[in-house]
Order: structure tokens, then C-alpha cells, then sequence
């Protein structure tokens, strides 16, 4: 009988994932601006809280906390990896920011040191996924996970539950994890970004429609 022939080795990690060009948030509040009495939100991680205690940080020194990004919002918290659509919501609103980082130092509270992310950069794309183990990390604009999940099964692909060392090939979307970049750049394993991958493959994929969320009767 023929020997099954040797899957190809992997490539070497990489960095950066293609990205979106990000939307510019009108120029942070001046530091003397209270936020007491003010409505804010807040976007993005804060490093060393939990959204609820974020809220709590801010809800103490006076500011009214909203519970969804709106024309009722004065003042937009930015904490690390906001994500785009809410930075164009930001934008298109006309909301002013501040970074927490600032905003925190003004309230005089102790800032936790953000982690440090491997620069994970896209590689280039392998002409065949055929019985490939891949994971997708971050947002695949224009669908969902388990659509882009699909509609690279249909090519001989196989998905990992987890980022593991059995995976072959990491799809970086938009905004992917820290912690997921750090194991990527740890176990070594080749990256590619979505729309490359689909672009060398030849696969035409139409958007997913957004899924509506079912009214209450």
C-alpha cells in the first residue's frame, strides 16, 4: 500500500493581523473635567477590572454610567482594544473620550500594568487548507463564527475546540485576544488573516445578515 504522504510543515509564527483602519474618537476631555453628573460608558478592557468594578470606580467619584453606548452618552471611558464598530458609533455621535489610563490618574487611582502582547503578524496563506486543523481568532467581519467555521469545512478543513498544539494554522480577525496571541506566539503556529485566506483559496462567501434579537411579547 502507498505510504499517506507527510503534511506539509508548519510555517514559522508571525505577526500583526490586517486590520481595518481604525475611526478617530474626538479629542480627549481636558483632566479638570469632572465626570460627576456626567453620563459615560465605557469601552474596551480596563486592565485589572471587571466591567462591574469599573462601573463602581465611576458611579463613587459622581458620573452616571450607561448601560449602552447612546446620544445620551457625554463621555466615553477608552480602555485597551475598543472595538471598531463602537469607535465608528463613537465617532459618528460626536462623543468626547478619555483614556482610562488618564482618567484614573486624575482620581487617583492605582493603575494595573497592562499585559504584554506578542506582535503576532499574518502570515501568508496556504494554497490548501485540506485536512488542516485551524482555529479563528477574533472578529470575521461580515460573518459569523460558525459560518466562517462552515465555509471553511467545506474545503477539508478540521477546527480545534481550543488553541492547542494540534493546530496547524491560526485565522486572525479583527481585535484577537492578547491571551490568544501570547499562545499563539508561544506554540509557534502559522498565522494567516481571513480575507487572505479566502482570497487564495477562490472562495466566494457572502455576508452573514446580522441576527435579530426576538421581541418580546
Amino acid at each position: 500500500k502507498p505510504k499517506p504522504s507527510k503534511a506539509k510543515p508548519k510555517a514559522k509564527a508571525n505577526t500583526k493581523a490586517k486590520t481595518d483602519p481604525v475611526p478617530k474618537v474626538n479629542p480627549a476631555v481636558s483632566l479638570d473635567s469632572p465626570i460627576a453628573g456626567k453620563t459615560v460608558v465605557v469601552t474596551g478592557v480596563v486592565p485589572g477590572h471587571d466591567r462591574k468594578s469599573a462601573q463602581v470606580i465611576l458611579e463613587n467619584a459622581g458620573a452616571s454610567v450607561a448601560k449602552s453606548l447612546n446620544k445620551q452618552v457625554e463621555l466615553v471611558i477608552l480602555g485597551t482594544n475598543p472595538g471598531p464598530d463602537k469607535l465608528k458609533k463613537i465617532e459618528e455621535l460626536g462623543i468626547q473620550s478619555i483614556q482610562w489610563n488618564d482618567l484614573a490618574e486624575n482620581l487617583g487611582i492605582d493603575v494595573t500594568p497592562e499585559k504584554e502582547v506578542a506582535d503576532v503578524k499574518a502570515g501568508d496563506a496556504p494554497d490548501s487548507i485540506s485536512g488542516m486543523t485551524l482555529i479563528i481568532t477574533g472578529t470575521i467581519d461580515g460573518q459569523t463564527r460558525t459560518s466562517a467555521q462552515e465555509a471553511l469545512e467545506g474545503v477539508g478543513a478540521k477546527f480545534a475546540k481550543s488553541l492547542n498544539k494540534s493546530v496547524e494554522l491560526a485565522i486572525l480577525g479583527t481585535n484577537p485576544g492578547p491571551d490568544k496571541l501570547n499562545k499563539i506566539a508561544d506554540l509557534g503556529i502559522a498565522t494567516c488573516s481571513w480575507d487572505t485566506l479566502i482570497e487564495k483559496l477562490g472562495l466566494e462567501i457572502t455576508d452573514e445578515p446580522p441576527k435579530k434579537k426576538a421581541k418580546k411579547v
